[in-house]
């Protein structure tokens, strides 16, 4: 799969006036004003790159037991404390904050423990919204149920995913099936454990920094209901419903999403399209 950037790589610190914890890796490209992207559970930075145009500075993050990272962790303050150490390394005080599934519900509890670091929220298919998270979540996140998959289950999950079939969701698919072989999941059940343990889905009403929830109506993860309900306890938050994207619009339709950002960053107070079909034309090379 063709990545949107050659991006350089750099190791960032902890952040040793909240937790002794190992740094997180992070890879940095473009200028400007900078955007932190973060990434969903069993997933790394290299599938973020897709969600923000290569001009814009970008920050992508591995989260703690994901891509290079090291050190899972099983609370979602600490995996917070961690990301800000990338940006204490890189002297970064406030940011743009982009949220892609689990992604998103970290940086929603990064504006609820440090507001003024978040200056905004793009939330794509983001956790975090539901106040009540169903408790067959806890199950379905099992990491000896995942590890015991076999092949054509963890196909046909990642096929759920994604409504708009390219190449770069063929790819993840693939990438899923080989690292399945050797995956022990902790990682993503840790996560999990720490998503479902959290209660920012309680306290939305106190989130008043601009926010956008973008958000695939096909999505078979998290349901519309939730992510409209969620906007509107938001305060500052508008909703964009992508017609034909399920959990994956930064693989399904990454142009739309791109100019749905560039847009939301240009004046988080405009209005986005309420709703809105997926553009047909295939993102920068």
């Amino acid at each position: 799969m063709k990545s949107l950037m050659k991006p350089a790589l750099f190791f960032g610190a902890n952040n040793e006036r909240t937790f002794a914890l190992k740094p997180l890796f992070f890879r940095e490209h473009g200028q400007g004003q900078a955007i932190v992207v973060l990434h969903g559970l069993g997933s790394s930075s290299e599938e973020t790159f897709f969600a923000v145009t290569p001009k814009r500075r970008s920050i992508h993050i591995d989260l703690p037991g994901f891509g290079h990272s090291k050190q899972c962790e099983d609370s979602m303050e600490r995996i917070v404390s961690r990301v800000f150490g990338v940006l204490d390394k890189l002297q970064i005080k406030t940011a743009n904050w982009v949220g892609l599934s689990f992604g998103g519900h970290v940086s929603l509890k990064a504006a609820e423990i440090a507001p003024h670091r978040v200056k905004s929220l793009f939330l794509v298919s983001s956790g975090g919204l539901d106040p009540n998270p169903p408790a067959a979540l806890a199950a379905a996140f099992d990491e000896e149920k995942l590890a015991a998959r076999s092949s054509p289950q963890v196909h046909f999950t990642c096929e759920a995913l994604s409504a708009r079939k390219n190449e770069y969701t063929d790819a993840f698919t693939k990438r899923r099936i080989e690292e399945h072989q050797f995956s022990d999941y902790q990682a993503i059940a840790n996560s999990a454990k720490a998503a479902l343990n959290d209660n920012v889905g309680k306290r939305l009403e106190e989130i008043t920094i601009p926010t956008a929830i973008v958000h695939g109506a096909l999505d078979p993860m998290i349901s519309i209901k939730t992510a409209k309900e969620a906007q509107q306890r938001l305060p500052n938050s508008q909703l964009a419903i992508l017609q034909d994207c399920a959990h994956m619009p930064w693989l399904e339709a990454p142009k739309t999403l791109q100019n749905l950002l560039s847009q939301f960053l240009e004046d988080p107070f405009q209005p986005l399209d309420p709703v809105l079909p997926c553009l047909k034309e295939n993102p920068p090379q």
